[in-house]
């Protein structure tokens, strides 16, 4: 019989993947934070995967922020993000689910993932005239964000060597600013090949 194209997970106990990340988060207020890095990780079996991300942020200011500028008024705080870096596990819910794809083991993957780590954001304040900008109280490392994130993921298989992956996630920012801890949920968005 002839080999699946996918037939290599079934005979190795660890995979590495590694893949770009290019991501946005559309809802994003003042500060459009586009990601851009990549993220590394090993696949344990056929059903779990730990992985590690870095990315630096590429950052423009949207509409909202330009006319409030425009308008001579300025967010107390706004936070454009330098770079981040963390690390997250999943699970692929698919994985060795033969019969519903066909035979193809894993030609589909669909998985969930949740990590956490920090993010390094330049904060700028009001100009003159604002009252003094807020202190900016690190968490770890000179970082003052931390994150978590949670989400679900899919990746399409070509050849064993090459996937598409795409994944959306809830990214939780927790901004500690002035000793004043905010909660931000961020829907990420991101493609690419793995």
């Amino acid at each position: 019989t002839g080999r699946s194209r996918t037939d290599f997970a079934r005979d190795k106990p660890f995979l590495i993947e590694l893949a770009p990340v290019f991501a946005v988060a559309p809802g994003e207020e003042f500060i459009r934070n586009t990601l851009l890095g990549a993220q590394g990780g090993v696949h344990i079996g056929r059903m779990y995967f730990a992985e590690a991300e870095f990315a630096a942020g590429i950052t423009s200011e949207t509409d909202a922020l330009k006319a409030l500028t425009t308008a001579g008024n300025r967010p107390g705080v706004v936070a454009a993000y330098k770079y981040m870096m963390g690390a997250g596990a999943g699970i692929n819910l698919f994985a060795g689910a033969n019969d519903l794809f066909g035979g193809d083991e894993i030609q589909h993957q669909l998985f969930l993932r949740g990590g956490g780590g920090l993010i390094f954001p330049e904060l700028s304040t009001c100009d003159e005239g604002c009252p003094a900008g807020p202190e900016v109280v690190p968490m770890a490392f000179g970082s003052s964000f931390g994150y978590a994130t949670v989400g679900v993921g899919y990746r399409y298989y070509f050849v064993q060597w090459l996937a598409l992956r795409a994944d959306l996630r809830d990214r939780i920012v927790f901004e500690l600013i002035d000793g004043q801890l905010d909660v931000v949920n961020k829907l990420q968005l991101s493609a690419g090949a793995s």
